[in-house]
């Protein structure tokens, strides 16, 4: 555990290196890049058979595994264990606070710690997406599926970063949950939105 932590850190004067060391560690089998949506990531990955641990980012994401379909990741709270059987191929796109509720039409807290499908929230026009994409979708896209979502909600929530990064928040979703805590209700609702 030392020696792993002590190369971290050699290797870790920002987030980018550490998911080059972590790609060497995993085979090289998950990749990034930048999606054509501000702030997103385009994310591909094999399944090797083993629980991979995700880190908890504040982000939602639009998946596709060649075994399940089309699923969204809610916001996590805590590390992750994702399981995938050996093979099983996974394209993502990982959306940056504010921009996921837009896209699925619903607040990130009720996404919170679950994986869900799709058509659990689109219902029919899931179904509709998944048959445009075919039994292996692209990072493009992935993108223009959400940029479409986007763009038909009017874009992303402006008020959510700015108000986080000036109250010292590390992101909108951390702001997001402490005032769902204390009011009961996501801040949209609180501010009569």
């Amino acid at each position: 555990m030392k020696k792993t932590r002590e190369a971290a850190e050699r290797h870790a004067p920002g987030a980018s290196a550490v998911r080059q060391w972590w790609r060497g560690r995993l085979g090289g089998v998950y990749r990034e890049r930048p999606a054509g949506i501000v702030g997103a990531v385009l994310w591909t990955s094999c399944g090797a058979g083993a629980p991979t641990r995700v880190l908890p980012d504040g982000c939602l994401d639009l998946l596709w595994s060649s075994r399940r379909g089309l699923l969204v990741a809610g916001p996590d709270r805590r590390a992750h264990l994702s399981s995938s059987a050996p093979g099983e191929r996974w394209t993502g796109l990982r959306l940056p606070p504010g921009v996921g509720p837009a896209v699925f039409g619903v607040p990130a807290d009720e996404l919170r710690d679950r994986r869900v499908p799709l058509e659990a929230l689109w219902g029919r026009a899931a179904g509709e997406v998944a048959e445009r994409l075919g039994d292996r979708p692209t990072g493009a896209a992935l993108t223009a599926v959400a940029a479409g979502r986007l763009t038909a909600a009017g874009g992303p929530d402006p008020l959510g970063p700015r108000v986080a990064a000036r109250t010292g928040y590390a992101d909108q979703a951390h702001l997001t949950r402490d005032v769902c805590d204390l009011a009961g209700v996501p801040p949209r609702a609180l501010l009569g939105g």
